[in-house]
């Protein structure tokens, strides 16, 4: 092969132009006052390309500016403490919880456990027929998950008789004081064939002296006008009341009592009961499946004066998220949910109407430019649920970001905004009669250090290439990937790279243009498993366990910006992309470094991955031994071995591959090679090189695994390479 690094003049004209880039990657404009700069790359860091650079400041910047200033407001501000409570809304987790109806002993609130075989059918542990005696046609179904909520209770009338017919609950409570017995169920009505929005009967029993051979005697209708119940969708109501039991009434105070509900009627019906809960606190307790509270008022005052500009409102945005009750969607509405704000803007002496907030979007009740001097704000949580048992419903994550327009000093931007700007440097050179620009990456920049040399000031700047966006950004929820057999893993990691996923939710807040994405999608292996990731997990270590899970090169970015990878080729199987040799036309600097370290290599591999629901445990495992390897078993004579565990590998056949890979990795570790060049661009991620240099004897093939490069003229290139080596 002919040496791309041999040139036929004595020189190189060498010169650096550095792009300003948006955060689409997209120029907008030069930076001339870049002094110089210095870019590294290392294919085994997690970030494999970065870059220092030395900026020389123009001009001063002004010492006041137009900038928006915002605050943020949490919890702190608003703590649950402050927030109001009642019955059924509490604060003593250090969260506002919905409070939960007790499930007392003998009281099954949710129907669930055995399922009883009774004479009219079947009935759930802890519940029983309640009819008179002589009355027939009553029919009786344990049902799983047709509740409104869980499981329910079907009592079926069928004879035109007229009579009543329900459930009794074994709950029961002695009344030697006079209490309220308060009770709630879900319920669902057909009389005569027909849905009804007809309250349910519902009657306080005297359970230890009354039962099915009497009728039931003693027992107690409970009003209309003590019960009240509220639409739930398809037919399905909630209802709940009261009973005062007064012993006095009942001169024995060792009577008893507990709750029937069902219907009482001479026309067939149908009456289908979960989610029945009683309350025997002996206080007016009512139930309620609806909760609200206000938070105290709290401030979102901006009043910094600067240079005699008074601030004004911009935007205010609410951000949470909300959990709803549970319910059965097939059976029930999806209870409310909702969070509302209220807002003043001469200090609370005036309010707007409380005003429904949707997460991500600008509050409405204050106007853009209005004082910010004296604004205030308070908040409204209201939901529904459908069992009294659940304390799922909940908002969390809540904050709220308000923006003012304001003036002050703001030293992270000027020509180059380094929050989200990128920068990217050009080498440009004479390729004989050609002039030839190459771009050498594209890089996020990190804050920078303003020091001062003679009457200069520089900014000095640490930069990364885009890799760092995915190392910062870590899964906020825990997700499991759909399996679809119809979907390659390389789409997946595409869409995921560039926003156009729908699966995951709430992935690393930014989509890479797709002009900069390139993952390889030659693979064959499909989304015909599911890969769980964990809170806390960086997105690039995500997006690389997907690429291992199909044997793929880590994700990296190459010199134009572009995300990539592909399949994983052994070293020896891969071509040679440069060539340098110490001939009278090398740009090889003298004092070249090699080193050998044989110690501890392994020449043994295995590995394992612990069986999934599909299948049994894997094993791959691999001996090096090739005598023409230094490392191997023959020549070292006992085994080393490397031992891994992983758990997102696709099958046998990429686990057998990826053991290779290691292997051939960890047999090249031995011979490595440090040298320098004249500045040579075009070098990317593992590239082979064949490499002459014959004052240590050295005449083979390396893979580059380092590289760094001085942009100056006359800077030096240095490569660190490590041997190929077949096993």
């Amino acid at each position: 092969m002919v040496s791309r690094a041999r040139f036929n003049e004595g020189t190189r004209e060498v010169s650096f132009r550095y792009d300003i880039l948006d955060k689409n990657n997209v120029k907008k404009g030069e930076a001339s006052n870049i002094a110089e700069g210095k870019i590294s790359f290392n294919a085994n860091a997690s970030i494999h390309r970065t870059a220092t650079f030395r900026l020389r400041e123009e001009a001063p910047p002004p010492e006041s500016v137009n900038v928006t200033a915002g605050n943020t407001y949490t919890t702190l501000n608003f703590p649950v403490s402050g927030w109001s409570t009642d019955n059924w809304i509490g604060t003593n987790t250090g969260q506002l919880l919905p409070q939960s109806g007790a499930n007392y002993t003998g009281l099954n609130a949710e129907f669930t456990g055995e399922i009883k075989a009774v004479p009219q059918g079947t009935i759930r542990e802890k519940w029983k027929v309640f009819k008179p005696n002589a009355l027939t046609g009553i029919t009786y179904t344990a049902s799983d998950g047709n509740g409104a909520y869980g499981n329910s209770q079907t009592i079926s009338k069928t004879n035109t008789t007229y009579g009543q017919a329900g459930i009794i609950s074994e709950f029961g409570t002695y009344t030697t004081t006079p209490k309220s017995v308060n009770f709630c169920f879900c319920y669902k009505l057909e009389i005569g064939g027909s849905v009804s929005s007809n309250k349910p009967f519902v009657w306080c029993v005297p359970s230890n002296m009354a039962n099915e051979g009497n009728d039931w005697a003693g027992n107690i209708r409970i009003l209309d006008n003590q019960i009240t119940t509220k639409p739930l969708g398809n037919n399905w109501y909630f209802c709940e009341g009261y009973y005062n039991v007064d012993y006095i009434t009942n001169p024995d105070p060792f009577v008893i009592w507990t709750i029937a509900a069902g219907y009482e009627t001479a026309a067939t019906f149908k009456i289908q009961i979960s989610n029945f809960y009683i309350n025997d606190s002996g206080i007016a307790k009512r139930f309620n499946n609806s909760g609200s509270t206000v938070s105290q008022v709290f401030d979102i005052s901006y009043n910094k004066v600067v240079d005699g500009f008074n601030p004004t409102f911009q935007k205010a945005r609410l951000y949470f998220d909300t959990i709803y009750a549970r319910y059965n969607s097939s059976q029930v509405n999806r209870p409310l949910n909702n969070l509302y704000y209220q807002t003043s803007t001469d200090g609370g002496t005036t309010w707007s109407a409380y005003t429904l907030a949707t997460s991500g979007s600008n509050i409405s009740t204050i106007s853009g430019g209005t004082s910010s001097n004296n604004l205030k704000m308070r908040l409204k949580w209201e939901f529904d649920r459908v069992s009294m048992g659940d304390k799922t419903p909940r908002f969390g994550d809540l904050r709220i970001d308000v923006n003012y327009n304001a003036k002050g000093k703001n030293p992270l931007t000027d020509s180059i905004d380094y929050r989200v700007d990128r920068i990217r440097p050009y080498m440009i050179y004479k390729d004989g009669a050609s002039t030839v620009e190459r771009s050498l990456g594209i890089f996020l920049l990190n804050s920078p250090k303003r020091k001062d040399k003679g009457s200069r000031v520089y900014r000095e700047i640490e930069a990364y290439d885009q890799l760092s966006i995915l190392a910062d950004a870590k899964v906020i929820h825990a997700f499991q990937t759909t399996s679809n057999g119809g979907k390659k893993v390389t789409e997946l990691i595409t869409e995921i790279l560039t926003g156009t996923d729908t699966t995951i939710p709430v992935k690393f807040g930014y989509s890479f243009p797709s002009a900069f994405v390139n993952i390889s999608n030659s693979t064959n292996v499909y989304l015909d498993r599911t890969l769980s990731f964990n809170v806390g997990d960086t997105w690039l270590n995500v997006i690389n366990a997907m690429l291992m899970f199909i044997n793929y090169t880590p994700l990296y970015v190459d010199g134009n910006g572009v995300l990539r990878a592909e399949p994983y080729k052994a070293p020896a199987d891969k071509p040679t992309s440069h060539t340098y040799i110490d001939d009278e036309l090398s740009i090889i600097y003298k004092e070249a470094e090699e080193e050998f370290d044989i110690h501890d290599v392994p020449n043994v591999f295995v590995v394992t991955q612990q069986a999934d629901s599909e299948g049994e445990r894997m094993y791959s495992r691999m001996f090096n031994t090739n005598e023409g390897s230094l490392s191997s078993t023959v020549n070292v004579g006992r085994y080393i071995v490397d031992y891994r565990e992983v758990d997102q590998i696709a099958n046998q056949g990429v686990l057998d591959t990826y053991v290779a890979r290691i292997a051939n990795e960890a047999s090249q570790a031995y011979g490595k090679v440090v040298f320098r060049t004249a500045l040579m661009p075009s070098h990317e991620y593992m590239n082979n090189i064949q490499l002459r240099y014959q004052n240590l004897r050295i005449d083979d093939t390396y893979t580059e695994t380092d590289w760094s490069m001085d942009l100056k003229v006359g800077g030096q290139m240095e490569h660190r390479v490590r041997k190929v080596v077949r096993i």
